[in-house]
């Protein structure tokens, strides 16, 4: 998979955020792999969020790196071989803007607060949004109700499935928090109809406070 090379993905802004959302992130990489060797051998997806990236991404091999500071990693494995890029800031303008209609997916989802979980089962409307897309709305929505005594920002950090989360159809999603690092880090395991799918991680960025 050395022969792989460096690629610009092409991610709008979502909404009023000025940084490129993770889920569109993992989505662009896997796409651009999908069209480029596909994906049906792919497996053990991960990709680790460093910082916010605010400008077009390249997917770089890492040793290309230099001494800049990488935002993200991609790791996988294809057809048992491991691949891992860095994702890294161009500089470049990012130009597109698009709707994000979050409240679409959170006003279907059902959070047990007490159990730390969250459900949605498959509705048409949500056919717009990818799959990944989905399951960090349903995470977040459920940190900010489950975790409402530790006020902040939830964002997400990292991500690894045994397959990847592309495209597939799906009929109820659920994930719940396995672990929590103090109040700061959490692990949440993510099922696709009753099958595991992995993990998704958030950490907790406190609100500002004045000086």
């Amino acid at each position: 998979m050395s022969s792989l090379e460096p690629f610009e993905i092409e991610v709008p802004f979502k909404g009023a955020r000025d940084y490129l959302q993770s889920a569109d992130v993992y989505h662009a990489v896997l796409a651009h792999l999908d069209g480029r060797i596909g994906l049906d051998s792919c497996r053990d997806v991960r990709l680790i969020f460093r910082s916010f990236a605010r400008t077009r991404i390249a997917v770089i091999p890492e040793e290309e790196l230099g001494d800049r500071e990488a935002n993200a990693s991609f790791l996988c494995e294809i057809d048992g071989e491991k691949l891992k890029r860095v994702l890294v800031e161009t500089g470049e303008t990012v130009a597109a803007r698009e709707p994000y209609p979050e409240e679409e997916i959170v006003e279907r989802c059902v959070i047990d607060a007490d159990a730390k979980t969250v459900t949605l089962e498959h509705d048409e409307a949500l056919d717009r949004f990818k799959l990944m897309e989905i399951l960090v709305a349903m995470n977040k929505a459920m940190h900010l109700e489950a975790l409402r005594e530790h006020p902040g920002k939830w964002l997400f950090t990292e991500t690894r499935n045994p397959e990847p989360l592309f495209g597939q159809s799906w009929r109820r999603l659920s994930i719940g928090i396995r672990n929590q690092l103090g109040v700061k880090l959490t692990r949440s395991v993510i099922e696709v109809d009753g099958a595991d799918a992995g993990y998704l991680c958030f950490s907790l960025q406190p609100p500002a406070t004045s000086s």
